[in-house]
């Protein structure tokens, strides 16, 4: 009774603290990757930020242009500075959703590899257990969101903390 009454604490556990305990077992597996998945994604943020700024030019430049006080260069340079970040962008997106899907799905294997593992180790007897029933099912759906979980919460502070000091520094 005492061990069902930890695991029901367990379920009531913050996200935080669930993010706490998962994020070094998630680390571990290639961290090299991991880092590398951090980096893109602050890179992606940096740049969207960066985009705000070049689009900011290229309307001044514009509206310069209109008014004939600026050559038509300055607004193509303009033109293609935006292009470049916004490709540039795009194409760190699509590496990052490369290697993200890569690592996710390595991820999810070994987690339900370790599940199955484990539901092996049981004892039949365990199987007409509802509540040990029930809390297996839990596990293995955690199993497939695990890796969710910890992407989405990463994703948070990588993809709007950099973006937010940009724009405060540029716009102080």
């Amino acid at each position: 009774e005492d061990a069902m009454r930890k695991n029901k604490v367990k379920r009531n556990e913050s996200s935080f603290r669930l993010f706490l305990f998962l994020f070094p077992r998630w680390f571990r597996s290639k961290p090299w990757l991991k880092i590398t998945l951090i980096i893109i994604s602050v890179a992606e943020s940096l740049l969207f930020a960066v985009e705000t700024v070049v689009l900011q030019k290229l309307y001044e430049n514009v509206i310069e242009f209109a008014t004939e006080n600026l050559p038509l260069v300055f607004v193509l340079l303009a033109v293609l500075s935006w292009f470049i970040v916004k490709f540039s962008g795009r194409a760190l997106l699509w590496l990052e959703q490369v290697l993200s899907h890569k690592n996710g799905t390595n991820d999810t294997i070994r987690l339900q590899t370790s599940f199955f593992e484990a539901i092996g180790r049981k004892e039949p007897i365990d199987f007409s257990d509802t509540d040990q029933l029930e809390d297996m099912e839990l596990a293995k759906q955690g199993c497939d969101s695990v890796n969710y979980f910890i992407s989405l919460a990463i994703s948070l502070v990588t993809d709007n903390v950099p973006y937010i000091i940009f724009m405060s520094v540029y716009l102080w």
